[in-house]
């Protein structure tokens, strides 16, 4: 009889890769993503300055954690970076401590935009020098500058060239 582990593929799942990727220390977790990019563990060690032998006497979680990130290298991609958010949360909000004004400026103007939504921007819509906006024209000259501008946007859509 035959061990069913050897002819059927290990399957991970989202869970088990976040605990897998969070049990691997920091030069595992380098070598792992180095995989992705080389042809051969000893490649990949080389590339990330650790020696052959050493990555060939680590567990079979780096094989594991590499072969999900292999197979489904945008889940793991998410997973690695929902891990690292808080991280990073802490980061943006140490620049609002910084010495220097612009970078704390840039720094609450990012954290707010992320967390409330940009400020929605007014576009000022004018042809001619005259704007479309309320309360500048009357109902019956907007009506016109729009239906000019609806002229106009049929004509270049026909390729006339007539107003060229």
């Amino acid at each position: 009889m035959t061990d069913n582990r050897e002819t059927t593929e290990k399957s991970i799942s989202e869970t088990e890769f976040r605990q897998i990727w969070q049990a691997l220390n920091h030069n595992q977790q380098r070598f792992a993503v180095a995989m992705l990019r080389f042809p051969s563990k000893s490649a990949a060690a080389i590339s990330i300055g650790v020696e052959p032998d050493t990555v060939y006497r680590w567990n079979g979680l780096v094989d594991d954690a590499v072969q999900y990130m292999k197979d489904k290298a945008k889940d793991a991609a998410i997973e690695i970076l929902t891990d690292s958010a808080v991280e990073a949360s802490m980061v943006k909000r140490a620049g609002l401590a910084s010495d220097d004004e612009r970078i704390r400026q840039a720094t609450a103007t990012e954290v707010l935009d992320r967390v409330l939504g940009k400020p929605t921007q007014n576009a000022d819509i004018t042809t001619k020098g005259e704007s479309l906006n309320e309360g500048r024209l009357s109902d019956a000259q907007r009506a016109a500058l729009i239906a000019a501008l609806l002229e106009r946007a049929g004509d270049s859509a026909g390729g006339s060239g007539a107003d060229e």
